[in-house]
């Protein structure tokens, strides 16, 4: 074992954060919408990477409000903001490459003949719908297949990159920085837990990323004396007070720092959609950002995001049970699940929910059944568990994973012994809902059946 002792944080670091103690009762701070018209802009990497998600007229206007600031000089990227996107934009372009080609999976019909119901009523039309069901999707798969072609013969010209190409070089902002200055505030911001980006002070980078997107910011303020409006999704603690699994409000260290350097101006962290609204982005545009966003925090999983993820899920989840059956209550347990679903002055029944943000081979989704049902079969033993029934959710991120695990899953269930515990499958509709499959039909004896 090493005797090195981690150095102690810096006992006097209140008066290095805030070396101007009566500027904390600064009464000049600006709401957002007073600075519309006099704010500096500073885009995150996450902002460049939503419009890979949404329509052409949205990009449309995404790229007015950028022209717009960019011509009255109020649009900065930050040049690690950049670097950032050459190396994310890929994996967005693989995303819609691994979407679209999964689509083109989709199987035909199985075509059969039935000699003994070739004078049956709808026979011949059976035959003939499959005929034309085969046929069309032959085309599907190769107008799928077309559009394969055209992405992968993307270079740097896809739509998304052509726009920033054309709008981005006037703004860019690298900094000239010292890289040993840049390592010891790192240091000194993680032993003190000093915002921004000691949160990701466990990544290989040390988080420097957001250090020196920070450092820009805090250029922009000082040199143009104008308030500072980031767009960004990052909603760690590093850069927020939080409560109740939300942002609340910006670190007051990181507006203090703004004041002080730039004679008074304030300092909002916003959403990208947030920024667009503010810039009177129509509401469609603004819906779609929105998907995005919540899709976003699927896509890239860090140990916050996975936690604020399961929140999501375990939240879209109760509200679905909520509207099954107005006679049950749906309360939380922590202990052996997630929730308890319990009939007034009845049955009760354990609900645990796993989510899967891929298309997952049966083998692994069968293992985790495995696993769950001999747990729970193991708890049935216990004096303390008091649940007549057991329903394991198992949450997809696309219809077609979950169609495939209800399929696949529906024989194997059946052949299993399990005592009062059964399964459902669900996909999320764009993050906010969820449609469930029920392969057994555990919810159909509910009376009061409902959908999100």
């Amino acid at each position: 074992m090493s005797d090195k002792k981690q150095e102690p944080p810096d006992i006097f670091v209140s008066s290095k954060i805030y070396p101007d103690a009566k500027g904390i009762f600064y009464e000049g701070y600006k709401a957002l919408e007073e600075i519309r018209e006099e704010c500096t802009v500073v885009l995150d990497t996450n902002a460049l990477l939503v419009p890979y998600g949404i329509s052409k007229n949205s990009l449309s206007q995404i790229a007015a409000t950028y022209k717009y600031l960019v011509n009255s000089n109020r649009l900065v990227v930050p040049g690690q903001v950049a670097r950032e996107f050459a190396k994310n934009r890929p994996v967005k372009i693989a995303e819609i490459f691994r979407a679209l080609s999964r689509k083109r999976s989709i199987a035909s019909p199985n075509k059969g003949r039935y000699p003994l119901l070739e004078d049956a009523k709808g026979y011949p039309e059976v035959q003939e719908l499959e005929e034309k069901i085969g046929t069309l999707i032959k085309e599907y798969q190769a107008a799928i297949g077309d559009l394969l072609s055209h992405i992968k013969s993307w270079n740097w010209n896809d739509p998304v990159s052509q726009l920033y190409s054309e709008i981005f070089p006037a703004a860019i902002l690298d900094l000239d920085l010292d890289e040993e200055v840049i390592v010891s505030r790192l240091k000194y911001q993680k032993e003190n837990k000093l915002p921004p980006g000691y949160k990701d002070a466990a990544k290989d980078d040390q988080g420097i990323g957001d250090h020196l997107v920070w450092q820009v910011v805090v250029h922009v303020a000082k040199e143009r004396k104008q308030p500072v409006v980031l767009v960004s999704d990052d909603s760690k603690a590093d850069w927020f007070y939080r409560v109740e699994n939300q942002p609340l409000f910006p670190r007051f260290e990181l507006v203090d720092e703004i004041r002080r350097v730039s004679d008074g101006k304030s300092l909002h962290i916003i959403s990208f959609s947030s920024f667009l609204e503010l810039f009177g982005v129509t509401d469609k545009a603004i819906g779609e950002v929105r998907r995005e966003e919540i899709k976003a925090n699927y896509a890239y999983p860090d140990s916050y995001k996975r936690k604020v993820r399961k929140h999501h899920i375990e939240k879209v989840v109760g509200d679905w049970l909520r509207s099954q059956a107005s006679y049950c209550e749906v309360n939380r347990e922590g202990k052996f699940g997630d929730f308890v679903w319990s009939e007034w002055g009845g049955a009760s029944t354990l609900i645990s929910i796993e989510y899967f943000d891929d298309v997952v081979d049966d083998v692994k989704i069968v293992a985790y059944l495995k696993s769950s049902i001999d747990q729970f079969e193991i708890n049935y033993e216990r004096k303390d568990f008091e649940f007549d029934n057991i329903l394991i959710f198992l949450v997809f991120d696309s219809e077609i994973s979950a169609s495939l695990a209800a399929k696949s899953l529906a024989s194997w269930l059946t052949g299993i012994s399990r005592q009062g515990i059964e399964v459902v499958v669900a996909e999320l509709l764009e993050g906010e809902s969820i449609n469930v499959h029920d392969p057994l039909k555990f919810l159909s004896s509910l009376d009061d059946p409902g959908a999100v």
